[in-house]
């Protein structure tokens, strides 16, 4: 094979590659999520949880969306910000969407969270769980069942 015919090739492959990596990330960029997400805190600590839900599903969320955050009993919780968004569904209604966030304090040394999302569909959602800005919690689950997130320390 001559240097040429091998340039020709290679210059063949890369644009093959190429719209193969860039087909995929389509793909993949097709699972959008929809989320909203409260902020509380945790003595000196920003705890958010965001839930979320896919995008193309994002008006049949229809209830409060539940968050509980159970926390060491000498931890000093406050919720900071409830979350809320509106959207238009199918039938031209306006649908407020909103998070309603609990805190309980227990004797855990450890915190935990868990979460309800309300829907008049059965779908997929999850509960991100970030800490000082670092997600340290990925929580799968489906509407109208409750997720939970395993235990975490506050360091």
């Amino acid at each position: 094979m001559t240097k040429r015919s091998f340039n020709l090739k290679l210059a063949a492959l890369i644009p093959a590659l190429l719209l193969t990596v860039l087909s995929v990330s389509v793909v993949y960029g097709g699972l959008r999520w929809s989320g909203i997400d409260p902020e509380i805190s945790l003595d000196d600590h920003t705890l958010n949880v965001t839930a979320q839900w896919r995008s193309e599903n994002l008006c049949a969320v229809n209830g409060p969306i539940t968050i509980d955050v159970y926390h060491p009993a000498g931890v000093v919780a406050n919720v900071e910000n409830e979350s809320s968004a509106s959207c238009v569904n199918a039938e031209g209604e306006t649908v407020t969407l909103a998070t309603v966030t609990n805190t309980h304090p227990t004797k855990s040394k450890k915190v935990r969270v868990t979460g309800t999302v309300n829907s008049s569909q059965k779908m997929r959602a999850r509960l991100l769980v970030e800490l000082d800005g670092k997600n340290i919690r990925t929580c799968k689950g489906k509407t109208n069942k409750l997720i939970k997130c395993k235990k975490f320390k506050l360091k």
